[in-house]
């Protein structure tokens, strides 16, 4: 009994398996080939975008994007694609992701992604519930939202084995092993529900009731029962649709009604392509249009909304299948059956497409007519009639000179007789009589031959019509006649006439109309594509629908395109590519296609109830370049002028593809709608202005609003004057790229050149460094030494000196000249102070002050002329000493230090002055500094000496040097004066001599109260060199009593001794001037004074050679003769200090505005290179493109203080800070430019008052 039982179960279960099956088939399954995807791509879980388009999860773990034609990698902001995924969800804009067991946001706009660390457990499922997202781990839920940044924890009970998180009427289901836990609120415990199932998945139908997958089966209810789906099925996934509850399993797809009874059965199939990929099912997902997709390990395909309402029927052999391999022809009877001719015979189908009968004896059948309940068949080897009432079949027998297998095509007339074309020409049989009339082929037109005849038409006027292979020909009075016009788009397809009277023309091209039959006046209709290959005409409610290669067209009675459903629609096959089609009583369409037969409803071709996606466009074409649009789509965009632009138009697949647009200008003159035959919106070249595209979907009830608008500008188009300027300056840029080729070329020599010595100089650099390598050796070497020569030194140097020293006081009472002994025991006493120095303090001690004191002058600078008066005699070079001073004159030095810098500046000048030259020494106070100047008659020196000649070790060319030294003495002078405050300058010339200016501040005794300014010294200043008479002249008295006059009998050194003010006035008179003073003067003018030069004023005697013309003088401003007039020359001098203050005064304006920009520009300087040693005063007026003398009087007056202590100032100030830092002593003696740090210490005592170790060690202490 129990076998019976299970065998009558098997059976029951076998045959409703079956019969789904056979069902299931009405469904189309489109694979992502047919979407532009891969075939092979696998899915984990799919969701919905914000927008448009599906976000996809591979079985690898790479975040992916499909927006309906192409298939993207998510990328991060580096570029990198996105994996590591297991699981996602979507909440707005954002995706939360499971990746790497851990939670993530990624932004898709800004390409950000970003991790949160909300758990040290892995995460395992997201979820979107609530505007939110819920991630959840072994120990419980996690709620993270845009607003809230900050995780919201919800524990579990206890630690479980999570199998999936799943959200389902805004409840969230966190299910278990065992069991499933249901959060109705975040503020309430779980409750446990189905302890014994180990559910897989949840779903809420559209009836709000909720649906467990589990691995045994199907729960319906929080208390229902488990619905097996036979054996061992695990169901996978869930998703409820309209038709009912889908279920994915381990063995194909399920559809379910809401009784919980199967449906449906799908299975994938080898021979099928619209089958399931694979039986697999792992994820299940309803698009925004309500499309199916479906995912299994095999591929993941597309199940089309509305794909319900087909029916469809396969070829094959199997059970409820067609048994042949062609359709060749369909015709539809009264009672709603369909006829097949196939290659296998003839076929009657049910209305719902079941086999009623097949005819296999009748072999292959070309063509079926069905006139008046007789079937009228095209047999391969003949002609055959069927009468329907009676199941009777005659063959027709045909007269021998028409071969039966040249006849292609038939048709039946209203007097009941068969037209048959052949290759032969046309043939026409009278049943009644049974006579066949022959109309030949002397009326075929095709020049070349092979012309056949494709169709066959009587129209409601009773007139035939043939179409060929060349055109088509009317049948009038027993003869053909070619109709005008119908060779230019091809041979003819099909005929057909619509109820209105209309004739419709199939082409191999187009598709043509006339809308009267009397006269024939074909017109092209627009399709969706110029590349359309027509295949078959049926007639439709109120239009004509074609099948052609790109799908399904409906065109209306006006000749309208109003719908077009192509392959990605979900409801036509690729393949449908025979001339089999009819529309049968029900409005439904039938198409034969290479895989069987398929039926499409009315509701379903003109479903205008399907949510379809929404348009973008995704790039503008410019002539070749394609500009991204991206999401910034609806900004205006500015498109150039004479370009071809094409706007590319996106969507998700749908069931309609048929869009128009048009253009509107910025007139509101709109266009004519077109058809966007491809994604490509082409719009042409367009003239300047301002443009709005608009784009529409076509709809069959005439309902076409603008669903995208897009605003975008042309430029502006060339005018003639435009033309003109783009000339003018196209041949200025011609002339700047001449020029530039041709500096280009300069340049690249130069380059050349560059190279050339850049490439010498490494060698040579190389070379020095090489050299420099072995001196460092040797010179450590040197130093090694240096200790045990000093100690020899204390010895031999000391020694003798003091004997002498002796030998001299012995010899004092026996000599002749004690004067001359004077001297020698003062050089001797000198020489001695050194040697100590030397041998107890290393070589600083020359320039470093142990101690100062005040010295009077006079009696140093005279004993130093006299110990230098003997070399003098020696080499017949006269010694002049001008001491202005007074004895009380002294200033704050080191002992010896005057007479080495005096000592240095003449032993240079004894150097470099000839035999029977003059040295002269002058020594006058110019409060508060004492000046001393020593001069010669030498032959001067070039500008390169110049710069470096107070660099250490350097030493003039041998040519120019008699005498050899080591390059330390004018070092030496100038390292004392500057650490006295003082400074040193040379004015020199070649041939003419060269002068050194010495000036030292004064001691504080010597300087007398300074009261306050005269009125003298606040007048203006007039200085008057020339001979002494002129102090009592009667134009000297008058300028004194206006002016303050001060007269000098030094000629122009005077003027070189000045220093703070320069007069505003300078007579010379040229009288007292030597034949080498014009070129000392035109110096002094252009580099010693600088901007700050006075009025100099030239008087020369009158002769007779210059009475009438005087020949101008470069160094002097003005030029005046004697005798001099008193009321002259002073008109004459207020009027050269009027324009001198007018010069003044515009200079002071752009002085004040530059002042800051300078000081600004001279504190950068000091701070970017304080840390050289060798930085001082003449780099400085170097890097400012400055005389050193001028740059010293402007920064004394923009700063208050001389360079050197700025300075010096600033270098300690850096120094405090970097010891306070606690950096090293010698690091820092070496960072602010100190060579040596002992030297750094004793200065660095001086200034602060501490050495640098006291100093920090107080500031740590003060810390």
């Amino acid at each position: 009994m129990d076998r019976r039982l299970l065998l009558v179960t098997f059976i029951l279960v076998m045959g409703l398996a079956n019969s789904a099956s056979a069902f299931a088939s009405n469904y189309l399954f489109r694979s992502m080939s047919e979407l532009n995807g891969p075939t092979t791509l696998s899915v984990r879980k799919m969701i919905n975008d914000a927008n448009k388009g599906l976000w996809l999860v591979d079985i690898r773990g790479q975040l992916q994007f499909y927006d309906g034609s192409n298939l993207k990698p998510a990328l991060d902001r580096e570029g990198k694609p996105i994996t590591g995924v297991t699981d996602m969800a979507v909440v707005n804009k954002t995706l939360w992701l499971v990746k790497d067991s851990h939670a993530y946001s990624y932004s898709p706009e800004l390409a950000l992604l970003e991790r949160h660390n909300i758990s040290l457990i892995p995460i395992e499922s997201v979820i979107q519930l609530e505007n939110a997202a819920w991630f959840a781990n072994r120990r419980g839920v996690y709620r993270l939202s845009e607003d809230e940044p900050n995780a919201q924890f919800l524990p579990f009970p206890h630690p479980i084995k999570l199998s999936g998180l799943h959200a389902a009427g805004n409840h969230l289901y966190v299910a278990a092993q065992q069991g499933v836990y249901e959060y109705l609120s975040p503020d309430l415990p779980p409750t446990k529900i189905l302890d014994d199932h180990h559910v897989t998945a949840v779903e809420q139908d559209l009836q709000g009731e909720l649906w467990f997958g589990t691995r045994g089966g199907v729960v319906k209810g929080k208390d229902g029962s488990l619905h097996s789906l036979g054996g061992d099925k695990a169901v996978l996934s869930l998703q409820a649709t309209p038709e009912g509850m889908w279920v994915g399993s381990t063995s194909g797809l399920y559809l379910m009604g809401l009784d919980m009874v199967i449906n449906q059965h799908f299975m994938p199939s080898d021979y099928d392509k619209y089958a399931l990929p694979g039986r697999r099912v792992v994820d299940l997902h309803q698009d925004l249009q309500g499309n199916l997709w479906v995912s299994t390990p095999k591929g993941m395909s597309q199940l089309p909304v509305g794909s319900h309402r087909l029916k469809r029927v396969r070829l094959g052999k199997e059970e409820g299948q067609i048994d042949a391999t062609l359709i060749a022809d369909i015709a539809h009877a009264r009672n709603g059956h369909y006829w097949l001719a196939t290659d296998n015979g003839l076929f009657e189908l049910s209305p719902m497409l079941d086999i009623v009968q097949h005819t296999p004896d009748l072999g292959a059948i070309k063509q079926l007519t069905l006139s008046n309940g007789r079937l009228w068949m095209l047999l391969e080897n003949g002609l055959a009639l069927y009468d329907v009432g009676q199941s009777r079949i005659q063959r027709i027998g045909m007269p021998q000179d028409i071969p039966s297998q040249t006849i292609n095509r038939l048709m039946v007339d209203h007097f009941g007789s068969v037209w048959l074309g052949a290759e032969n020409g046309l043939y026409r049989y009278w049943p009644e009589f049974r006579e066949w009339m022959h109309f030949g082929s002397h009326w075929l037109r095709d020049p070349v031959g092979g012309e056949q005849i494709t169709s066959i038409v009587e129209d409601s006027e009773y007139q035939v019509w043939v179409g060929t292979t060349y055109g088509m020909y009317k049948f009038d009075a027993g003869m053909l006649h070619f109709v005008p016009g119908t060779t230019e788009l091809g041979g003819i397809i099909d005929i057909y006439e619509d109820r209105m009277g209309q004739l419709w023309v199939a082409t191999d091209y187009a598709l043509l109309v006339s809308q009267g039959l009397a006269p024939l006046k074909l017109q092209e209709v627009q399709l969706s594509s110029d590349l359309v290959r027509p295949y078959c005409l049926a007639g439709g409610s109120n239009g004509v629908w074609l099948s052609s290669s790109n799908g399904l067209s409906f065109v209306s009675y006006y000749a309208d395109l109003r719908q077009h459903l192509g392959f990605d629609s979900g409801l036509v096959p690729d393949d449908v590519g025979s001339r089999s089609c009819l529309q049968d009583d029900m409005n439904a369409l039938v198409l034969g296609y290479r895989q069987g037969v398929l039926s499409i409803p009315d509701e379903a071709l003109f479903d205008e109830y399907t949510v379809e996606p929404k348009l973008s466009l995704s790039a503008v074409w410019v002539d070749d370049d394609i500009w991204p649009l991206g999401d910034s789509w609806s900004q205006l965009r500015r498109l150039p002028y004479g370009a071809a632009i094409a706007f590319k138009l996106e969507t998700m697949p749908s069931h309609s593809v048929l869009y128009q647009y048009r253009l509107v200008d910025e007139n509101e003159q709109a266009g004519e709608w077109q058809i966007a035959a491809q994604p490509l919106l082409s719009v042409g070249t367009l003239s300047a202005g301002r443009y709005t595209l608009q784009v529409r979907r076509v709809k069959p009830s005439g309902d076409d609003r603008v669903e995208l608008s897009y605003v975008f500008t042309v430029q502006s188009a060339w005018r003639v004057y435009q033309a003109l300027v783009g000339f003018v300056v196209l041949s200025i840029l011609l002339l700047v790229l001449l020029l530039f080729y041709w500096r280009s070329k300069v340049f690249r020599d130069q380059a050349q050149q560059l190279k050339q010595a850049v490439f010498q100089k490494t060698a040579k650099i190389e070379l020095q460094k090489k050299q420099l390598n072995a001196s460092n050796v040797h010179l450590q070497r040197i130093l090694d030494v240096r200790q045990h020569v000093m100690a020899h030194l204390s010895h031999e140097l000391r020694t003798p000196l003091q004997l002498s020293l002796g030998l001299l006081s012995d010899l004092r009472p026996y000599c002749q000249a004690p004067s001359k002994i004077d001297i020698a025991e003062k050089n001797i006493v000198h020489a001695l102070h050194v040697t100590e120095q030397l041998l107890a303090r290393d070589v600083f001690a020359l320039v470093e002050p142990k101690k100062t004191c005040e010295q009077l002058v006079g009696p140093i600078i005279q004993a130093c002329c006299m110990s230098w008066q003997i070399e003098a005699e020696k080499k017949h070079i006269a010694l002049c000493l001008e001491d202005h001073t007074s004895a009380e004159t002294c200033i704050d030095l080191a002992p010896y230090h005057l007479e080495i810098m005096l000592g240095n500046l003449l032993s240079n000048a004894m150097k470099y002055t000839d035999s029977k030259g003059g040295i002269t020494v002058n020594v006058r106070v110019q409060e508060p500094l004492l000046v001393i100047s020593v001069s010669d008659t030498g032959r001067g020196m070039s500008e390169q000496t110049k710069a470096r000649l107070f660099d250490s070790y350097y030493q003039e060319e041998p040519q120019y040097s008699a005498e050899g030294g080591f390059g330390l003495g004018l070092s030496t002078v100038k390292q004392l004066v500057e650490t006295y405050h003082g400074t040193i300058s040379v004015i020199s010339y070649q041939g003419v001599g060269s002068e050194f200016i010495i000036r030292l501040p004064l001691a504080a005794r010597s300087l007398p109260n300074r009261m306050e300014k005269t009125e003298h010294e606040l007048s203006d200043w007039i200085m008057i060199i020339g001979e002494e008479e002129d102090a009592d002249s009667e134009w000297g008295n008058l300028l004194s009593e206006h002016y303050h006059v001060t007269y000098s009998r030094g000629d122009y050194e005077d003027l070189m001794l000045l220093d703070e003010q320069l007069p505003d006035v300078v007579l010379i008179d040229q009288s007292v001037l030597e034949s080498s003073d014009e070129q000392l003067l035109q110096g002094l003018k252009d580099d010693f004074f600088g901007q700050h030069s006075p009025v100099i004023v030239a008087v020369c005697a009158v002769t007779k050679s210059n009475a009438h013309d005087h020949d101008p003088v470069s160094w002097a401003d003005k030029l005046l003769t004697k005798p001099l007039q008193a009321q002259s020359l002073l008109a004459e001098i207020e009027y050269l200090l009027r324009h001198q203050q007018a010069a003044l005064g515009k200079k002071t304006a752009f002085e004040e505005r530059q002042g800051s920009e300078w000081q600004g520009s001279v504190q950068s300087l000091v701070s970017e290179h304080f840390h050289h040693s060798d930085f001082g005063t003449s780099a400085a007026a170097k890097a400012l493109y400055m005389s050193e003398r001028t740059f010293q009087q402007r920064f004394k007056q923009e700063f208050g203080l001389s360079f050197k202590d700025y300075v010096t100032q600033f270098r300690f100030e850096q120094a405090t800070v970097m010891l306070r830092q606690g950096d090293k002593i010698s690091d820092v003696a070496l960072a602010c430019g100190f060579r040596d740090p002992a030297y750094f210490s004793t200065r660095f005592k001086a200034y602060c008052g501490q050495t640098p170790a006291e100093f920090a060690m107080s500031s740590i202490n003060m810390g």
